[in-house]
């Protein structure tokens, strides 16, 4: 394959310069992407604590495949210590990366552990899931908008053979979203997708930072009881909807079947012209000529 990276003596020299950092630090994902990013192409895993050993196992299975332009991001330096400890026993360097960007949000304390939760560092040894899965849709949004393509990857997933040779090729060539479908009424699975050929505030890019930038509404909403967000995936439906709008409001159906927020203004008044400041939607550029998203993306 083209994109065994692992091969790539001079480049893999060079990835191992950049091995750590917080993404959200000025000039630190740029750095990364410089280092790490292959022909273009950014592998990109999330974990926490409790998931250092599954991490690990991750790691090891795209270096076998040929593959080491990955990402390992998680929720803080502590945290990647935990994951460079294990490393160390089996393998001689595991990249990580962290994201303070839900550091920036107090409403966290409500809604999930607390802003800038570090699963290493608190005595339960793990932070709301949701606080994680939006981080890497924030994370991947940059890594989009900075013109590189993304494979997500969840840690329960396993590359049975080289997924390049499937998405470099047609018809998934012409795609620039390409995802898993979900059960149920969830049209798609947040742990396993694809993005490529897109830019800042358009299409692929547009549909993965407006997960992170609704996760970031929710959790600024004051609630009276402790709760969580909706799953990534939830948010990622609806904003596959939204995409498909040629003009007018987002889509919320179902983010707005969730016991908390169907009862806040954010669901109960979506119609009221006095709540479209709050959401500030921006749909991707459609035109010319005026197309759905769903033309360029696959599942």
């Amino acid at each position: 394959s083209a994109y065994r990276s692992i091969n790539a003596t001079d480049w893999a020299a060079g990835a191992a310069k950049v091995a750590s950092g917080d993404l959200d630090r000025p000039g630190v994902l740029a750095a990364a992407l410089a280092a790490r990013a292959f022909r273009g192409e950014v592998i990109l895993f999330t974990f926490d604590v409790c998931a250092v050993s599954d991490a690990l196992n991750t790691i090891l299975l795209l270096r076998h495949a040929g593959f080491e332009h990955f990402i390992a991001l998680t929720d803080g330096e502590a945290t990647c210590t935990q994951l460079e400890r294990a490393a160390a026993r089996v393998t001689a360097r595991a990249p990580c990366f962290w994201s303070s960007w839900s550091s920036r949000m107090p409403g966290w304390a409500q809604w999930g552990s607390g802003a800038g939760c570090v699963s290493a560092l608190v005595p339960q040894r793990s932070c709301v899931l949701e606080q994680l899965y939006a981080m890497r849709y924030h994370v991947a949004g940059a890594i989009l908008a900075r013109g590189a393509n993304v494979l997500f990857t969840d840690l329960d997933a396993v590359l049975l053979q080289d997924p390049y040779a499937q998405l470099k090729v047609a018809p998934l060539s012409g795609y620039n979203f390409i995802f898993t479908p979900d059960i149920g009424a969830m049209p798609a699975n947040g742990g396993l997708w694809y993005a490529q050929a897109t830019t800042a505030g358009a299409g692929a890019q547009w549909v993965v930072a407006e997960v992170a930038r609704r996760t970031e509404a929710i959790v600024a909403v004051p609630i009276r009881r402790r709760s969580t967000p909706p799953m990534d995936q939830v948010l990622l439906g609806d904003v596959l909807a939204t995409a498909t709008i040629a003009a007018g409001e987002g889509r919320y159906g179902l983010m707005c079947r969730h016991p908390t927020l169907r009862e806040l203004p954010m669901c109960t008044n979506l119609s009221s012209r006095a709540l479209r400041p709050i959401h500030r939607l921006r749909l991707p550029d459609l035109s010319p000529p005026m197309r759905s998203p769903y033309a360029d993306a696959a599942a």
